[in-house]
């Protein structure tokens, strides 16, 4: 066999190789995204910090009377 006609050959296997490496890895980084936004969309979900914050953000009171403060600079 010729030592060209081999070294095509085997720079050709090389390239498919790392061809389906670069798509098993963009695959696992996509399912990985995915699986860890449901994760933590869950967790928030069933922690209740969505019903508590919504919850105290109802009942919290308004601050005091904003119109009549002091002006505010930054002189230094």
């Amino acid at each position: 066999m010729d030592i060209k006609a081999l070294e095509a050959a085997i720079l050709r296997d090389q390239l498919v190789l790392l061809a389906i490496t670069a798509i098993s890895v963009i695959i696992t980084i996509v399912i990985s995204y995915l699986v860890l936004r449901a994760a933590i969309r869950d967790g928030i979900r069933e922690s209740g910090l969505v019903q508590a914050m919504s919850r105290v953000a109802g009942t919290t009171p308004p601050l005091r009377d904003t119109t009549n403060l002091p002006e505010m600079r930054a002189d230094r």
